[in-house]
């Protein structure tokens, strides 16, 4: 991180880490959160780039977007379950070998 242009950022900011990540360590948070209105927001069984394809996580994001996530506040949370591809209408799929 680039500690010089950090110092500059004065908006409230949502952190996502990645729990499984290897670029952004915890003292890295602490020191990113001292003075600043950040909202850390914990993804588990994820590396550093959180896909964020996650129905809770997008909810989580637009909750903070509009206001309703308390301000320097720290959070991890759940998978959600995963969904039918096409409730109520499964389609079948063909072997990797029909596309050949």
């Amino acid at each position: 991180l680039q500690w010089a242009q950090w110092r500059h950022v004065h908006c409230p900011v949502l952190l996502i880490h990645g729990m499984q990540s290897d670029a952004l360590f915890d003292s890295t948070i602490k020191r990113m959160v001292r003075g600043k209105t950040v909202t850390t927001m914990h993804i588990p069984d994820t590396g550093h780039a959180p896909l964020l394809a996650d129905r809770n996580n997008i909810w989580f994001i637009r909750q903070w977007l509009l206001g309703a996530i308390e301000p320097r506040s720290e959070w991890s949370g759940r998978h959600a379950a995963q969904r039918q591809v096409y409730p109520g209408n499964p389609i079948p799929f063909a072997p990797l070998s029909a596309l050949r």
